[in-house]
């Protein structure tokens, strides 16, 4: 439900060799259609007569979705950010963490119950933690004891309340299961610290969804020293 189509282009027969091919032409994305700063994901599809392409209504439940993902190699997806150039909020309720602004989706047809999960391998003195709407923090189990609570109508006017969850800076960590509603789009952070001596070489977090055992979602940030 939350797909919006940029364009579809025709592609010639690919010849076996794993030859590069290139649409042409190819898709255009207008400047005036790219979306306000924040976080989303490249959808792409390709089929022929013998293997129709998917759209969103090749899906009727979300089971079907992620039954097709597991089955068929003809879709992919790569996440992106628009980011407003020279804007970066580190200070009030971010204490000196670089905020890196995400969206918890639900699937689109019924409430399911999704699990979380994080990756990090940052320095020694990094800090790390995941900052969710209240009641998506207090509705996880197993239930953190460790919350911090605040409001924040930056992120979302009509979900001020917030909670902060401290996780590890290095390896991985499970930070439980929620049900969601239908069409759920909880704006969040994956907020982090990095001590400034440590900051000359790049680092990777992720967090990752996932769906009765199997991934249906991750995200991924590349930190880099700034030039």
């Amino acid at each position: 439900n939350m797909w919006n189509l940029i364009g579809s282009a025709p592609f010639a027969d690919v010849p076996p060799g794993n030859l590069v091919q290139v649409s042409s032409p190819g898709i255009t994305w207008v400047s005036a259609d790219i979306p306000a700063p924040g976080h989303y994901c490249f959808v792409a599809t390709v089929g022929n007569a013998a293997e129709p392409a998917p759209n969103p209504g090749t899906f009727n439940t979300f089971n079907d979705f992620v039954n097709y993902i597991y089955a068929h190699n003809n879709i992919t997806w790569r996440n992106f950010n628009v980011v407003l150039f020279g804007h970066h909020r580190t200070g009030g309720h971010f204490d000196g963490f670089i905020p890196l602004r995400f969206l918890i989706p639900g699937a689109w047809d019924k409430p399911h119950e999704f699990a979380f999960e994080t990756f990090s391998q940052l320095p020694q003195g990094s800090r790390m933690a995941l900052q969710v709407p209240h009641w998506l923090g207090r509705g996880l189990h197993p239930a953190h004891t460790n919350l911090e609570e605040h409001e924040d109508a930056d992120t979302d006017p009509d979900d001020r309340r917030r909670v902060r969850i401290p996780l590890h800076p290095s390896g991985s960590q499970q930070v439980g299961q929620i049900e969601l509603r239908a069409k759920t789009a909880a704006a969040s952070h994956l907020l982090v610290h990095i001590p400034d001596k440590h900051r000359n070489r790049p680092y990777e977090v992720a967090i990752r969804q996932l769906y009765g055992g199997r991934e249906v979602g991750r995200i991924t940030w590349h930190l880099v020293p700034a030039l």
